[in-house]
């Protein structure tokens, strides 16, 4: 294990009806794996957590925002519950854990907008919150 590489958590699909984050995850995926230059830089100096489906249950069970017992689940990272949102608690779990291997540069959660053009992201850093919206 290389501890001088640095680290980034890819999380999608907390909200099933957002297919469109997949389809942006799997892009990201095949970017980041790629011979460009700037994909063989970030996997020189970046270790990668991927987990493209943080929801598969309402994914199955055909919900749009909700896992079977109806919680939105992207409202419980917070305190998330072993029993009632073991996903969420593994991965704050798995965040937890790798903190203290390493520094996590970027938590990426992709979610999907109903909206056909443009697309935006929230970032929050050490408590300040900063928005910028992306028009092509």
């Amino acid at each position: 294990m290389n501890s001088n590489k640095r680290c980034m958590i890819i999380t999608s699909r907390v909200h099933p009806g957002e297919t469109q984050s997949s389809y942006a995850l799997e892009g990201m995926v095949k970017y980041l794996l790629s011979s460009k230059r700037r994909a063989v830089e970030l996997r020189k100096n970046y270790v990668f957590y991927v987990i493209p489906m943080l929801n598969p249950d309402g994914v199955i069970q055909g919900n749009h925002r909700t896992d079977l017992l109806g919680f939105d689940m992207n409202r419980r990272w917070a305190e998330p519950s072993p029993w009632l949102h073991p996903i969420m608690y593994a991965v704050r779990t798995l965040a937890t854990m790798i903190k203290e291997e390493r520094p996590i540069d970027v938590f990426c959660d992709i979610h999907g907008h109903f909206q056909p053009y443009g697309g935006f992201m929230y970032c929050c850093s050490y408590g300040k919150s900063a928005t910028k919206t992306i028009q092509e």
